[in-house]
């Protein structure tokens, strides 16, 4: 067979096989089965209630948002006073994938969020709803199954329409024969109210959201008002108390991190370290006791002392960047494996990274979320959160925040400078950090004209043996004094004072260094 003939038999071969086009338009029809399937998500109570109630934030309008929980009509009550869902927008209500209002909701990603969270809340519902863009209309949405019909029926939705003048703006969710896991007694209500006011902190602060649950039992109505949640925190470099070991409520450090992969992402991460809950409650019973109840109290707390809520908040401020409210969108992901009870953690998702379907965790098969997590670890190690310490105590570096602080302190201070005849011209010769003796290296060694000082300095406390090593320092060099410097003195370094001071016959002094770590205003 020649090759021409050959090439001949190739194509008619390959004509016959060629697919040919049926139908361009085939739609994919919605089945009962898809609705059961969103209502399968492996999510904790709250977090189906926070779909719900992120659909009532908007750019335009503050939202009140009530929710009424009723056991003995087994029906959740979703109503808020935002903007209402358009006519035109009804499909998209209802259509998974789809958003509603777009441009104007603050915090819609997927389109999914509402639509999983009805039926894993209850087996059927109806969406009734004013919208602000028109008069006088009121639309009904209602489902025409619920998740106890054959998976193989169509999941279709009957919508209506009335003329209401004195209806207020707005939309109201019921959720009928609720299901799950939902909460049966006060206290376990209590723990969604907390994790709410964890999770919209920042918009129940600015006033964009209200946010209260009327919980119905057998007995009657409990009324629960969502307040914001914050971790207590303790600053280091700002300290309050420096006897309790108290520092400010706010975080220690922040910055932006960026990144290259895939198309790019940016972040913006916070990190401090949570204040011990006993300290909490002895500095704060008389001033705040409220504070420390919210979140070291019997309640539990996303920012409570556990290895467990020693993880990564991850934040999102949705579409609006601009005011610096956000939602925490998933709370403590990805604890660190050593015991770090006291970590607290916040990145907020500029660009770039975005939850998965239903808010539940990050998406971490992407170049994007695969950097950033990189990136997250590489700054709190280079920032030393990730640093151990003793409980009860501030976590500070050795050298940086103790030895060098303690140094700076001397310089700044003519007191001591004057008593001990040190001069700033002859400063860093007279007052050192690397003179080494025969026996080691004092942390500071201070040589004045009047008095020779031999400092020793810990990050957190001085035990017996620390008063012992100075003490040797102090007799090479015939020291007048010694200063221990450090957070805490514990009991064996009273004792180990006592007994050096008799045996030297020489001053020796315990300086607590947070005592000189208060920002200057």
């Amino acid at each position: 067979m020649s090759r021409q003939v050959k090439r001949m038999n190739e194509r008619s071969e390959a004509k016959k096989n060629k697919f040919q086009i049926i139908d361009h338009s085939v739609m994919s029809k919605p089945y009962v089965g898809t609705y059961q399937g969103l209502s399968r998500q492996d999510l904790d109570w709250w977090q189906y209630i926070s779909e719900l109630v992120d659909n009532t934030l908007t750019i335009d309008r503050d939202t009140q948002c009530d929710i009424y929980v009723n056991l003995p009509k087994k029906q959740i009550r979703i109503i808020d006073n935002s903007i209402g869902i358009g006519g035109n927008d009804l499909e998209d209500c209802i259509s998974i994938g789809k958003k509603a209002n777009v441009g104007k909701q603050l915090l819609s990603f997927s389109g999914v969020g509402m639509k999983g969270a009805v039926f894993s809340l209850g087996k059927s519902f109806e969406v009734i709803t004013k919208p602000m863009s028109e008069k006088d209309s009121v639309y009904k949405i209602v489902p025409n199954f619920n998740l106890d019909d054959v998976s193989e029926k169509i999941a279709d939705f009957t919508t209506s329409v009335a003329n209401d003048g004195h209806r207020d703006y707005g939309t109201e969710v019921i959720i009928n024969e609720i299901t799950g896991n939902y909460p049966q007694k006060k206290t376990t209500m209590q723990q969604v109210v907390t994790y709410l006011g964890a999770t919209y902190a920042d918009y129940l602060e600015s006033g964009k959201l209200k946010l209260t649950i009327y919980f119905t039992q057998t007995g009657g109505q409990t009324i629960l008002p969502v307040n914001p949640i914050r971790p207590l925190l303790s600053n280091p470099h700002n300290i309050l108390d420096p006897d309790l070991i108290v520092g400010a409520n706010e975080s220690e450090q922040e910055a932006i991190l960026e990144g290259k992969a895939g198309k790019g992402w940016k972040v913006k991460i916070r990190a401090a370290k949570k204040l011990y809950p006993e300290t909490a409650k002895s500095y704060y019973e008389s001033t705040d006791p409220e504070l420390y109840e919210n979140v070291y109290g019997d309640i539990k707390s996303p920012y409570s002392w556990r290895a467990d809520t020693a993880g990564i908040n991850f934040k999102s401020s949705g579409i609006d960047r601009n005011t610096g409210d956000g939602k925490i969108l998933l709370f403590n992901l990805f604890p660190p494996s050593s015991r770090a009870e006291g970590l607290w953690v916040e990145v907020e998702l500029i660009d770039g990274i975005e939850p998965s379907m239903m808010k539940s965790s990050l998406n971490t098969s992407t170049d994007e979320t695969k950097e950033m997590l990189d990136s997250v670890k590489e700054w709190l190690d280079k920032e030393g959160f990730r640093r151990r310490s003793k409980v009860g105590t501030a976590t500070i570096g050795e050298n940086r925040d103790v030895r060098d602080v303690w140094k700076d302190v001397v310089r700044d201070e003519p007191i001591y400078r004057e008593e001990w005849g040190v001069s700033l011209d002859t400063f860093d010769e007279q007052v050192s950090t690397e003179t080494t003796l025969e026996i080691g290296r004092p942390d500071v060694l201070i040589l004045g004209t009047k008095k020779r000082i031999v400092c020793e300095c810990k990050k957190e406390e001085i035990i017996g043996y620390d008063v012992s090593q100075a003490a040797g320092y102090a007799v090479e060099i015939g020291a007048d004094k010694i200063l221990l410097v450090a957070q805490r003195m514990t009991d064996t370094g009273r004792k180990g004072m006592a007994m050096w001071k008799k045996k030297l016959g020489i001053p020796i002094e315990f300086i607590n260094i947070l005592k000189y770590k208060t920002k200057k205003v």
